[in-house]
């Protein structure tokens, strides 16, 4: 199946379980990976929705690992001549093309793509705050307002480092401190 009519088809179908029986039964009759990954790429770049995208590539990979795809046994004996001449070929393009690191790949990417809109969009806030910026030390309420995030990416982001200072039970954050730790985040 081209990769446009799966994706004719994709777009039809409007349940999530009809459109991953889908994906299902395209990759399992994908046997050469090359030819798998090439499909994948070509799918993954029609989804717009980030979130989506995410979902469809852990299920990519979940079917990968869950279920083996061989060749049909009719088409190794139809073939068997050749693919014993070029099984060398066939066996070093099987492993470049590894269709579960291509998802790994892709998911990273995903991840390191989001995670560098994020420090982007926060450095863009706090700079852009002049009624914050004017103090130096902040509340936890006002750097939520500022980076415009819940409590609990707050509390992530200082798990991670995000630098702070106690002063009794009240947490309070230097603006330099927090607009250094993103750009180094950021650089990361």
């Amino acid at each position: 199946m081209t990769n446009t009519r799966f994706i004719t088809k994709w777009n039809a179908l409007q349940l999530i379980e009809d459109r991953l029986t889908l994906l299902k039964k395209a990759i399992l009759t994908l046997y050469v990976n090359k030819e798998l990954v090439l499909f994948l790429d070509k799918f993954i770049r029609s989804i717009s929705d980030q979130n989506e995208k995410r979902l469809i590539l852990l299920y990519i990979k979940k079917t990968i690992n869950q279920f083996p795809r061989r060749l049909p046994q009719d088409y190794v004996m139809a073939f068997e001549e050749e693919l014993l001449l070029n099984s060398e070929k066939f066996l070093e393009e099987q492993s470049e093309y590894d269709p579960s690191n291509w998802v790994d790949m892709e998911l990273d990417f995903i991840f390191q793509k989001t995670h560098l809109n994020l420090n982007e969009v926060a450095l863009k806030q706090i700079h852009s705050s002049e009624k914050t910026l004017e103090k130096e030390l902040l509340t936890m309420n006002e750097v939520l307002a500022l980076l415009k995030i819940s409590k609990a990416t707050l509390d992530r982001r200082r798990s991670e480092g995000m630098p702070c200072t106690k002063k009794g039970k009240k947490i309070y954050f230097k603006k330099t401190e927090i607009s250094n730790w993103l750009n180094k985040k950021d650089g990361q």
